[in-house]
């Protein structure tokens, strides 16, 4: 397979072209999402501060609220690349891919969390490595373990170059803080529109012969994701074993 690649200028002129096109709708909603995820924290931290457990329950409860509204705006801008219009419900529906994506975001916090303790440079691979777990979540319906199975094998050989791009949605950010704070709801939606399009990008690279469909289960364990490839063996090893290895899951008969 061919060294994958992806343009910065071309991830922020599509995220920006899709912002242009559904410009209300996007900033409304993430202020939405801003406002309604962080409603609970904020009465948690005000008149029910140190009092418990309902400042704790609170939390939760925003913490809760947070995610599955963070994983419906996920979907929506990923379906946006699809040509799928948005609307209001989406963003407060409920998706059984929720559960799978908070047991995913629980993982993945673990397993930086592990890295960072362990000198601070693995946490840093492991947080780069699993980052669009997510993504293919939201967009393919994967389990848990699978998507951040398959997050590995998509970042593989552009690690160094999505780091690259997360300075440069930093300088964005920047730019928006500069502009009184009111650019920042331009800005951060920008880069997240721009990294559905380093993901579509990315996918379409790692698995152009073998596609990973629902109705796919990607082969892993706990202990195959923790690992650091060794440099001097990681070539050797890519020429002898398969990057993606994908087991047909069992068909189920459809109601008719």
């Amino acid at each position: 397979m061919a060294n994958k690649n992806f343009s910065f200028g071309e991830a922020f002129g599509a995220g920006w072209a899709k912002l242009k096109e559904h410009w209300v709708f996007l900033i409304v909603a993430y202020m939405t999402v801003l406002v309604v995820s962080g409603l609970f924290s904020a009465i948690a931290q005000g008149p029910y501060q140190g009092i418990e457990p309902t400042s704790g329950l609170l939390e939760l409860i925003g913490f809760l609220i947070r995610i599955w509204l963070n994983f419906n705006f996920l979907v929506i801008t990923i379906r946006l690349f699809d040509d799928v219009k948005p609307a209001w419900r989406d963003l407060f529906v409920w998706r059984e891919e929720t559960i799978p994506y908070v047991g995913a975001s629980i993982l993945y916090v673990l397993i930086v969390c592990l890295g960072l303790i362990a000198f601070i440079i693995p946490g840093i691979y492991f947080s780069v490595k699993y980052s669009f777990y997510g993504f293919l979540i939201a967009d393919k319906k994967m389990g848990a373990f699978d998507a951040l199975k398959a997050s590995g094998q998509m970042t593989d050989g552009v690690k160094w170059l999505l780091i690259g791009f997360g300075f440069a949605s930093a300088g964005v950010v920047l730019l928006g803080a500069l502009a009184l704070g009111v650019g920042l709801l331009i800005a951060l939606p920008v880069i997240s529109l721009a990294l559905v399009a380093v993901y579509r990008s990315l996918y379409d690279q790692t698995f152009d012969l073998v596609t990973a469909t629902p109705g796919t289960v990607v082969t892993t364990s706990l202990a195959e994701m923790l690992v650091v490839p060794d440099p001097e063996t990681s070539a050797a090893s890519k020429a002898k074993v398969p990057e993606v290895m994908v087991t047909p899951a069992p068909q189920t008969s459809e109601k008719q």
